[in-house]
């Protein structure tokens, strides 16, 4: 199984990859393969981390320096007097906060999803 490591597994086909694993996706493993595989390479667990707070995954959405370049345009058109554009840039920058926040709410609740464990179906 060592060579399994260097294989492209998403283009596979799922016969062909459970016969590679030695796997009977009908009745699983048994105790024994569960506990050699487990001591071989290790528990199939996801770690579990504390999340990010929720201010600070709001806050991370102005970070990348894009949102930094547009919020300068923001200062300088601002003293330019140009309140419609100003206007325009800041609901933009809003927007894509919300949204950024939003997608990485959902992504933590599926780390935690898959933190606490539960079955999933395999299909081809």
């Amino acid at each position: 199984m060592e060579k399994l490591a260097d294989r492209a597994w998403h283009p596979m086909p799922l016969a062909e990859t459970t016969a590679l694993l030695d796997l009977n996706l009908a009745s699983g493993l048994s105790e024994d393969d569960v506990d050699g595989r487990g001591a071989r390479f290790g528990q199939n667990r996801v770690s579990t981390r504390r999340g990010t707070p929720a201010w600070l995954r709001l806050l991370q959405q102005v970070n990348p320096p894009l949102i930094d370049i547009l919020l300068i345009v923001v200062v300088v058109t601002s003293s330019l007097g140009e309140w419609v554009d100003v206007s325009v840039i800041l609901m933009v920058l809003l927007v894509h906060a919300i949204v950024g926040f939003l997608q990485e709410s959902k992504v933590e609740k599926s780390i935690e999803a898959l933190g606490r464990g539960g079955e999933y179906a395999i299909s081809e």
